[in-house]
């Protein structure tokens, strides 16, 4: 089985991908029906090589494309269906691992920092979604804090596997300044901390909320 202690990436032992496509597409139906979507989850050539991709990475096989030493992170445009694909292949993973994975919305994170502390963050696997939607700096019980760089930082010496989605490209997360002074990204070093902690995938194709 697999376990997401600080290496993270043990075998689960091997997941026929009849069962893990099985599964894939009933958690993805599950969600979609949840936001009162009842179309079938749809395999096409936007999403296929990832999806078979996914389960070579699950299963530890030289066979895929993606490194089984690091996370995910998906990144595409708005409503291309890279969240549902995560979620469903979390829940995937999850059953087969036996293991939880804790799931935040970007821009809530401080709300568990205020609750529990970023350090019960430093070692556990995660899912974050809508990596750069959130706030760069915020204040949290008068101490101002960057949520997101913070996260990184701290984790990068404990190696739990993460798991990311974005609307936006690892080259525009990776910036930190603009001309006027503002901040408008992570920064180069904890844009490169995430290059080399995830593999960092490209959704293709636009908007399937239509």
């Amino acid at each position: 089985m697999r376990t997401f202690d600080n290496n993270p990436n043990k075998s689960v032992g091997q997941l026929s991908y009849d069962i893990y496509y099985q599964y894939l597409t009933y958690y993805a139906n599950f969600f979609m029906k949840q936001q009162g979507n009842y179309n079938p989850y749809v395999v096409d050539d936007f999403n296929k090589d990832i999806i078979k991709n996914l389960f070579y990475w699950i299963n530890r096989s030289t066979q895929g494309e993606y490194d089984f030493n690091k996370g995910i992170m998906l990144c595409g445009k708005i409503g291309c269906g890279k969240t549902l694909l995560m979620r469903a292949f979390l829940e995937v993973l999850m059953a087969a691992s036996g293991y939880f994975i804790q799931s935040f919305q970007a821009s809530l994170l401080h709300v568990h920092y205020q609750k529990f502390g970023i350090d019960s963050l430093k070692s556990c696997p995660i899912f974050i979604d809508e990596l750069g939607r959130e706030q760069l700096e915020i204040y949290v019980n008068g101490v101002r804090i960057r949520p997101i760089e913070d996260l990184i930082a701290m984790r990068y010496e404990y190696n739990p596997v993460t798991f990311y989605t974005s609307n936006f490209k690892i080259e525009t997360l990776s910036q930190g300044y603009d001309d006027n002074g503002k901040k408008i990204g992570y920064g180069a070093y904890i844009g490169d901390r995430i290059k080399e902690k995830t593999n960092i995938i490209i959704m293709p194709g636009g908007s399937r909320r239509v």
